[in-house]
């Protein structure tokens, strides 16, 4: 029965190719109706790691994939995100034979948080590297209570290697759950480290005992150095440690080696020390991975840079939830000159319906005099707009635009330097918008 339901999904995706679309997830979706525990039935290989976290994880999951195939090993990695269950299906199925022998040396796959537990069920999973929880898409996970406790249910009866953000409280609490070999990445005290942060409601409570938390002090959002000194919960040793970064020039020291990378930004240097962590603990050659991160570009939204008409570089990021937003405005104001931002708000199912989450988002930076315009637009373009009044921008700066393609045809009116924060739905638009010009 194992060979049947390969070659009917095998099959399927061959008939979708054809028909020049990918398939997507639906061979996997076709697979599981057949049997739905044909993951369990396949021949795996001894490594297999999935990468989990609310930002980052396909950037994270593409470095390491990245890292294997430079160092030689053939690589079945879901490079395009379909995260869920049926699309890591739809991946294996590919790249499997009729016998269900995966045809490759590593699997790394991607992984939605609030899939992850079923599929360890079903997974021989070797390492597993979880590299920060914020809120996102309330609506459909309901709290970031219920992605932390779905996580602490899949480590219980873990094996392998578990590779956590010892920066962030709640990947951290893992370690409380689990008997798994566990390794912490993180950033001490370097330049830009700050005192107090207000940027998250979340991170104050001991998971340990219920007190509160003592931060020495914090990166961004909720990450940083916490302690609880009633139960010592924090009192770890953090084995891949950042003690100096240069975000000027993209490059941060951990073990005494220096790596550079070129998104030159706080989250970006936690993205690239989850993978320098990852790959070390699975005797990867430190000079592969610093070839790697070195020219490592992820594109499709992430930091991806774009050339318009008139000479100007724009830099396209998807924005999902407040930590991704803030960290990608403070970005943008702290590069120089004038400066002109087309924010897109969807609130498709991908993306979340409940767009709440804007009003914690701190766009009030953006009322500054180095921001020359700031276009709204997006299915829910009255809100942004809205949004962006009550934080202090002026009326006359700010441009509603019915759709995508004019407020990418209005960026090249000036002649400052272009930023656009899109929801997930809405970068194959901005994407395809930008590649016309």
């Amino acid at each position: 029965m194992k060979s049947v339901v390969i070659f009917i999904a095998k099959f399927l995706s061959f008939f979708m190719n054809i028909l020049g679309r990918t398939g997507g997830s639906l061979p996997g979706v076709v697979a599981l109706k057949f049997d739905s525990r044909i993951l369990e039935k396949l021949v795996w290989p001894k490594d297999v790691v999935v990468v989990t976290a609310t930002n980052g994880k396909s950037t994270m999951t593409n470095m390491i994939a990245d890292v294997f195939e430079k160092d030689g090993r053939r690589v079945v990695v879901n490079r395009q995100g379909d995260n869920l269950r049926r699309g890591v299906v739809s991946l294996m199925m590919k790249n499997v034979n009729l016998l269900g022998r995966v045809r490759g040396d590593v699997v790394v796959l991607e992984v939605d948080e609030m899939s992850v537990r079923d599929l360890m069920r079903e997974v021989p999973v070797s390492v597993l590297l979880v590299g920060n929880i914020f809120r996102d898409q309330l609506d459909r996970v309901g709290s970031i209570e219920n992605v932390i406790s779905r996580l602490e249910e899949c480590v219980v009866e873990y094996s392998g290697k578990l590779v956590l953000c010892g920066d962030d409280v709640g990947v951290a609490r893992l370690s409380l759950k689990t008997k798994a070999e566990v390794v912490y990445f993180g950033i001490g005290r370097v330049e830009g480290s700050l005192d107090k942060c207000d940027e998250s409601p979340d991170g104050k409570i001991c998971p340990r005992c219920g007190e509160l938390l003592r931060y020495e002090f914090y990166q961004y959002s909720h990450l940083g150095r916490f302690l609880c000194v009633e139960c010592r919960f924090g009192d770890f040793k953090v084995e891949y440690l950042i003690d100096k970064i240069n975000l000027d020039i993209g490059s941060f020291i951990v073990r005494g080696v220096e790596f550079k990378i070129l998104n030159k930004t706080t989250y970006g240097v936690y993205n690239a020390l989850g993978v320098v962590a990852v790959c070390s603990e699975m005797g990867v050659d430190v000079r592969v991975v610093k070839d790697v991160l070195v020219e490592f570009e992820i594109g499709n939204g992430r930091m991806e840079v774009f050339e318009l008409k008139n000479g100007k570089k724009l830099v396209v990021n998807v924005v999902k939830n407040v930590a991704g937003a803030n960290e990608i405005i403070k970005w943008i104001m702290s590069q120089s000159g004038k400066k002109e931002v087309f924010i897109v708000l969807n609130n498709a199912i991908a993306d979340g319906e409940d767009i709440g989450w804007i009003e914690d988002v701190k766009f009030e930076i953006l009322a500054d005099e180095n921001i020359e315009r700031v276009i709204c637009g997006g299915m829910k373009v009255e809100d942004i707009s809205i949004r962006i009044r009550k934080a202090g921008v002026e009326d006359s700066k700010i441009l509603v635009v019915r759709n995508i393609k004019e407020g990418v045809e209005k960026l090249c009116d000036k002649n400052s330097d272009k930023f656009i924060m899109v929801s997930y739905t809405g970068v194959k638009s901005v994407r395809d918008e930008l590649r016309k010009l």
